[in-house]
């Protein structure tokens, strides 16, 4: 009886610890990654990195999460980053990609590696746009970037 008990215990303590996991396990990721997106609309993509877009950004690397939906004036966008593999704090890009995959607009954000960390790092950055954003695109990516940690 004693070893049925003991069995039977265990046996609802692990029942409990996994279901216990089960609830704190992260929700599906909704939306795509920059880099798949990036290969969907691979035309607008490259149009928006021209020839002021970072090296790294333009070899495809760099960790990114997943995209978010947005709407600009009644346009449907991903809004998706990435960061410099490495050196995220100070290599970073935020993008929107149209849903109809006919545009791409970006902010490029680079801070010199010798930042000291004494002053808040916007102090030190570098913004560079790439493709042609309008007014209320920029507002969103500047709005996103200020929401960055320790900007």
């Amino acid at each position: 009886m004693q070893r049925i008990t003991a069995s039977l215990l265990a046996t609802l303590l692990a029942g409990t610890m996994m279901s216990g996991v089960a609830a704190d396990a992260a929700p599906t990721p909704k939306g795509p990654y920059l880099y798949d997106l990036a290969k969907q609309n691979s035309v607008a993509w490259k149009k928006a990195l021209g020839s002021r877009a970072p090296l790294w950004l333009k070899q495809g690397g760099g960790p990114s999460s997943p995209a978010s939906s947005q709407t600009i004036d009644g346009k449907e966008y991903w809004l998706a980053n990435t960061c410099k593999t490495h050196n995220c704090g100070n290599n970073l890009v935020y993008a929107l990609f149209a849903k109809t995959g006919d545009s791409v607009v970006a902010l490029s954000v680079s801070i010199p590696d010798r930042y000291s960390g004494s002053v808040p790092r916007r102090t030190h950055a570098k913004l560079t746009w790439l493709g042609k954003p309008d007014a209320a695109q920029k507002e969103v990516l500047q709005k996103k970037l200020a929401e960055t940690p320790d900007w």
